[in-house]
């Protein structure tokens, strides 16, 4: 049995403010007991699993670095007491991160995902709420050097935005130089692509793939799909949310998967299937809302053919829109939506 996931949103705010993302932001965390508290839930819940995978994720983890430091410490205890492998990771900007929070990460073993989407000090998708809306690439150049000597346990994520899809090469050509080993690569969701840019996007992307086969040691999700066969068609490989994982959030409410952020607590609430603080194990609330797929029509009402593809069950690109766009929105910018499972479906027939 393959490990189970806990996305656990240890806080619900950030310190930049990214034109792509989708997120509602406020200034609601959990403290250590009630991670503690979130990380019991998840085990119990998924009693049969051979280990865990833990990920503190939204909005910017390093915003709770302390927090992190006690929970990982905690995990590492009762991996020993369940004889299970317990592994940790995080996704962060990267402006927080220190000598010191990495070197505590490297003996811990703690994995990383860390966004650098640009290396030009004049990007500006990525913006410091507190510097007058000022990049945040300069910060990360500054730190180049310290996140070269803690490679180890860094994956560099490189999103794009549409109207950049022709500096895709060069920044992972210059991340590649600085030895890092781990680069991943994903479109923006949430913001329109024309048909040109999704042609150059995927064109790009093959021709660093065709590089990538030519480096040793050079390793990335993002380039390990498949090529299929021309006569397999669309693969149905089915969501892996809920199956496999559950995400909490700040309030303490337990949702299948993290694609219901983009809503306020309030309303995202409707959705959770169980509370931390007063838990019932709702199994039938769980598999409900598991078996919701965009392909079925079952969130985006009548508009069947949004995402109508050859199969009508769920792939790997519906599983990517299911996380781009906010789950059950009525206002969704239809021709974004369109672009994005577009670009998506044109990825998912070409690799997996």
């Amino acid at each position: 049995m393959s490990k189970k996931n806990l996305f656990l949103s240890i806080n619900e705010w950030c310190n930049l403010d990214c034109t792509y993302c989708n997120v509602v932001k406020t200034p609601k965390k959990l403290s250590f007991k009630d991670c503690q508290r979130a990380i019991i839930y998840f085990i119990n819940f998924f009693k049969g699993s051979d280990g865990y995978n833990i990920y503190f994720m939204w909005w910017e983890p390093m915003l709770s670095y302390p927090d992190i430091q006690k929970c990982i410490l905690f995990l590492e205890k009762l991996s020993l007491k369940l004889g299970k492998p317990i592994s940790t990771f995080m996704p962060t900007n990267g402006t927080l991160l220190t000598e010191q929070s990495l070197s505590f990460f490297r003996e811990h073993n703690h994995q990383i995902s860390l966004s650098i989407d640009s290396l030009d000090g004049d990007y500006d998708y990525r913006n410091l709420r507190d510097r007058d809306d000022s990049s945040s690439v300069p910060v990360l150049l500054d730190k180049l050097d310290l996140f070269q000597e803690y490679s180890d346990i860094l994956r560099i994520k490189i999103v794009v935005m549409p109207d950049m899809v022709d500096t895709i090469l060069s920044t992972f050509q210059e991340l590649r130089k600085l030895w890092f080993q781990f680069i991943n690569v994903q479109p923006a969701h949430g913001v329109l692509w024309t048909e040109q840019q999704q042609k150059v996007y995927i064109d790009t992307l093959l021709r660093i793939k065709f590089i990538s086969e030519w480096i040793k040691n050079l390793k990335s999700t993002t380039f390990k799909w498949t090529q299929r066969a021309e006569n397999d068609g669309p693969q149905s490989i089915g969501c892996a949310k809920g199956r496999s994982e559950i995400f909490i959030d700040s309030y303490g409410q337990v949702y299948v998967c993290d694609a219901f952020l983009a809503y306020p607590p309030e309303k995202r609430k409707k959705y959770a299937h169980d509370n931390l603080y007063n838990p019932n194990f709702n199994r039938d609330r769980f598999e409900e809302y598991r078996d919701w797929k965009y392909c079925n029509n079952t969130i985006l009402g009548n508009d069947r053919d949004i995402t109508h593809c050859e199969t009508c069950d769920e792939t790997k690109s519906c599983s990517t829109l299911c996380n781009a766009l906010p789950v059950n929105d009525t206002e969704y910018d239809r021709d974004v939506l369109m672009s994005n499972f577009h670009l998506y479906r044109k990825l998912d027939k070409v690799w997996i």
